[in-house]
């Protein structure tokens, strides 16, 4: 029960991630992209998570919380999706996905970090329940992403997905279990 209203977070964020890969394979073949170009927003993407975790969670992971870091990271993930909607070219859809990645980039560790600081090291399910939240939104977002994208533009996957990462960055930065576990985690 400590950890499970950081779960969603995570799963959304992992929905979201499954959702934008998916969808930018579907909108590339659209915009008559080619595999070169689909490979690179692809390697942009791993580039650009890897860069935002070494600037700004490896300075802070061991003396301090990461916390104010997770409303922003939403925000980025969610504005980079609504980004990608609109995206014309090469250099629209580089600029999209930089700011998926860097939002992307930044909660699963965080949100991971967060869950570890509330179970308190104390059992591993919370390791298993991280995992299994992961794994079932990775796998909704991809779905999700499948099923719009062969009936309709994939441009309303990532609409759709900004809107589910903006609700829940909304709603978490306003519960009161939010709150709380902000003034009692240094």
């Amino acid at each position: 029960r400590r950890i499970s209203f950081m779960l969603v977070p995570l799963a959304i964020t992992a929905l979201a991630i499954g959702a934008f890969e998916v969808a930018l394979s579907f909108m590339g073949r659209g915009q008559r992209m080619g595999p070169f170009e689909i490979g690179l927003l692809f390697a942009q993407c791993t580039l650009f998570m890897f860069a935002a975790q070494a600037m700004l969670i490896l300075p802070r992971f061991r003396d301090r919380s990461m916390k104010p870091l997770v409303i922003p990271a939403f925000v980025t993930l969610a504005v980079g999706l609504i980004a990608m909607t609109f995206a014309e070219g090469i250099v629209g859809h580089i600029t999209a996905t930089g700011l998926v990645a860097i939002g992307g980039g930044l909660l699963p560790p965080i949100l991971a970090k967060e869950i570890a600081a509330i179970d308190g090291g104390a059992s591993g399910s919370a390791s298993g329940f991280q995992l299994a939240a992961s794994q079932a939104g990775q796998t909704g977002g991809a779905i999700l992403a499948g099923s719009i994208a062969t009936v309709s533009d994939p441009r309303w996957v990532f609409l759709s997905t900004a809107l589910a990462v903006a609700a829940t960055g909304f709603l978490l930065a306003k519960t009161r279990k939010w709150m709380a576990f902000e003034r009692t985690i240094p």
